[in-house]
């Protein structure tokens, strides 16, 4: 390397340092103010700020602090209307209500009292013979529950808790009271939610209108006026004749057994609770997998 390229290189080297060292300088400067509550020494880094600080008087981390503490531990108190005993309140906001609203104080509020039969009813669920968790606290219960029954790294059930449910489940089948209770929930849930639009095929509404210009039959459908909509079974029907009280059924072949082709059970047991509803109506129902029709 040339003498002059070293020279150069140094002096490049030099100024840098200086530029650096002013910029350490103007970093590490401090403004200084005094706090207006407990007056010490507030340090800044910019001259901005301490003046816009200063001209707020805002106080500093320390103050702000034991301020707040104090805060957390201030009670409000409260002489009760009609006792005239003293009602302590944690929160100012609790404190504030109870005075908008004049409360009085817990001994003095009219409370309703429990009913003979319901302390009877909790007496006898929690004895030791009924209750197998009697004398433990619902934390407890709920941990002991997820330790036997889930594992402790994944959330997931153990092999001993799928047994568990499975056992209970054996021979378990839901009634059709509470299948009508599903759904109809189902339904009001939908027309909440936005209303309900129940799936239709097309091919059967033409096969419909061309069977009800045949049979003298006017059947209303969802391509004529929307499916006809059985409130108290929560039940869509295909089709059907409110003059001549008469329901028409479209079975795709997922409806049948595909062995015989026989209606399957949960259809067949729909089917009787609408007849007996409609004051044991007509029910004319279409086998697509064995092209008939068949009345019942």
């Amino acid at each position: 390397m040339n003498k002059q390229n070293l020279e150069c290189e140094n002096i490049t080297n030099d100024i840098k340092n200086e530029l650096n060292g002013k910029n350490l300088i103007d970093i590490t400067k401090k403004w200084e103010r005094k706090c207006p509550n407990c007056n010490d020494t507030i340090y800044h880094t910019n001259k901005v700020n301490r003046d816009r600080l200063n001209r707020l008087q805002t106080i500093c981390r320390k103050c702000v602090g034991e301020s707040q503490r104090l805060y957390k531990t201030e009670c409000f108190e409260r002489i009760c209307v009609n006792c005239n005993k003293i009602t302590i309140y944690k929160t100012r906001h609790s404190f504030n209500q109870a005075e908008r609203q004049n409360r009085l104080c817990f001994s003095c509020t009219p409370r309703q009292p429990c009913k003979e039969e319901t302390k009877r009813k909790i007496g006898l669920k929690n004895r030791g013979k009924n209750n197998g968790m009697y004398g433990k606290t619902h934390s407890e219960q709920y941990k002991s529950w997820l330790r036997n029954n889930f594992d402790r790294n994944k959330l997931k059930p153990t092999k001993v808790g799928i047994e568990k449910m499975r056992k209970s489940l054996i021979g378990k089948k839901t009634s059709e009271q509470t299948k009508l209770k599903q759904r109809l929930s189902h339904i009001n849930r939908l027309l909440i939610n936005g209303g309900i639009c129940p799936m239709h095929n097309k091919n059967a509404c033409n096969f419909m209108d061309n069977y009800g210009k045949l049979n003298n039959y006017n059947f209303k459908h969802a391509l004529n006026g929307g499916e006809f909509y059985i409130k108290e079974l929560g039940y869509f029907v295909d089709g059907y004749d409110k003059e001549k009280n008469v329901v028409f059924e479209y079975d795709e072949p997922h409806h049948t057994y595909v062995s015989t082709g026989k209606l399957k059970e949960r259809d067949v047991i729909r089917m009787n609770l609408i007849k007996k509803h409609l004051n044991n109506c007509k029910f004319i129902r279409y086998n697509e997998r064995l092209n008939e029709i068949k009345e019942y």
